[in-house]
Parts: C-alpha cells; sequence; structure tokens
C-alpha cells in the first residue's frame, strides 16, 4: 500500500497530499516524516534527550530545533499527539 492510501485510511484529508497539482501537491520524504515524529514528541512532552537518543541525533541542538518550535507555537494548532490509530489501519 502506497503512503497517500494509508493516510486516507487514517482520515488526513488534506488536499495537497492527496493530488498532484502544478505549485499545490506535497511531495513527503521519509526524513519529513522523521521530523514530523521528532516534533510530536516535543508536542506530547517528551524529554528533549531522550529524543535525541531515539533519533540518534550527535547534537542536543539539533534535537532542540524541533522543541523550540513547539515552545513557539500556539499550543491550540498541534491538537492531540499520537491519538489512537482508526481500527481501518489495524485490519
Amino acid at each position: 500500500m502506497m503512503l497517500r492510501e494509508y493516510l486516507k485510511l487514517a482520515g488526513v484529508t488534506r488536499h495537497e497530499l492527496h493530488h498532484s497539482e502544478r505549485g499545490r501537491s506535497m511531495h513527503i520524504t521519509a526524513h519529513d516524516l522523521r521530523s514530523s515524529t521528532i516534533t510530536w514528541w516535543a508536542v506530547r512532552g517528551d524529554d528533549a534527550l531522550k529524543i535525541q537518543r531515539r533519533v540518534g541525533h550527535e547534537d542536543l541542538q539539533t534535537t532542540d530545533l524541533h522543541v523550540r518550535l513547539v515552545e513557539a507555537a500556539d499550543p491550540v494548532a498541534f491538537g492531540v499527539p499520537f491519538p489512537p490509530l482508526p481500527g481501518a489501519l489495524l485490519e
């Protein structure tokens, strides 16, 4: 199954993630997904040192970029970190 199919099953409906249109489509890489996960861990309140160890950053400053991004953002904008997966994804 391709990433776009999994996104649909998860209820992710952002147009740019599902349609390739000139100037509007979003190309997602594995690094983007990794970066998003690090940011969500920071939103959840995970310790920065533990995040650093999980992802293998040699320098805590690299991890701290994600933590600072979260601290500067509106907490309501993020929603719930890691909500339960929809049943369709677990089948």
